[in-house]
């Protein structure tokens, strides 16, 4: 249907990011993060700082089209959400079951990025 709005499992195998042709998602739309990680924000800035990045390529003449570039965009954003999306699940689930002071430190992988 045109125009619904679902969630998508971030965890599945074979997920898209969602866009087509000269279209991508960004911010919350793309990957809302739960309100008590605080990251909903810093993600959508990487989003456009990336997405800047990308796109900048797609206008020198031996660069890819656009098109080609926001793909190469999301394959790049979507193993980052998806590591996001997953410790924040744990993290939600084991603050519930040991409480907040006994959640270990962030996944290593977000500093790497």
């Amino acid at each position: 249907m045109v125009g619904e709005m679902g969630v998508v499992d971030l965890n599945k195998e074979d997920i898209s990011w969602g866009g087509k042709g000269r279209i991508t998602i960004i911010g919350d739309a793309a990957h809302a993060v739960r309100p008590a990680s605080g990251l909903g924000g810093s993600l959508a800035f990487e989003d456009a700082a990336l997405l800047a990045r990308y796109i900048a390529k797609s206008n020198t003449s031996s660069a890819a089209s656009i098109e080609e570039q926001l793909r190469a965009f999301e394959r790049i954003r979507l193993p980052r959400c998806k590591s996001i999306s997953n410790d924040q699940s744990i993290r939600s689930e084991l603050s519930y079951k040991v409480g907040f002071g006994g959640v270990p430190a962030w996944d290593p992988a977000y500093k790497e990025w």
